[in-house]
């Protein structure tokens, strides 16, 4: 059986019991939303790096429902355009769990100003490169390649 219809299909029988999942931008109604509940349908531990924590929390609450399973999946603060948040982030993870199997960089946005973020860095950039680069080597140690 597959699971989704028209250019891209995914295979359902795949057991991912037991690994643990990040997922940043985990929006509902947006790639990382389906993203998060596919791999807590075929059983990840699944954490969603999110800007906006409550938000994040409710679009939990809906993966678990939709998912079927007991346990939420957890949030964790991470805004990827401030390298502050994204070290208080892999740090959070890091303190919790020896391993990471799947890292999903799926945040980012596209501003039409030139506004910058700490250390005069460009927000788009910051958002869609940057944050990204530094949450993965970061992560880098408990990573299983």
């Amino acid at each position: 059986d597959m699971v989704f219809q028209g250019n891209f299909t995914a295979p359902v029988g795949i057991d991912l019991s037991g690994q643990v999942a990040v997922v940043t931008g985990p929006s509902r109604g947006g790639i990382g939303f389906e993203t998060a509940l596919g791999l807590a349908q075929r059983g990840a531990k699944v954490l969603l790096a999110a800007r906006n924590v409550e938000k994040a929390d409710a679009d939990a609450a809906v993966i678990s429902q939709e998912a079927g399973i007991k346990e939420k999946p957890q949030v964790i603060k991470c805004d990827v355009s401030s390298t502050q948040s994204v070290r208080d982030a892999a740090s959070a993870i890091l303190s919790q769990y020896p391993k990471i199997d799947i890292l999903v960089d799926n945040a980012g946005a596209v501003f039409d100003d030139a506004k910058t973020v700490e250390n005069g860095i460009e927000i788009t950039f910051a958002t869609c490169v940057l944050g990204h680069h530094l949450l993965n080597y970061l992560l880098k140690p408990r990573r299983l390649v």
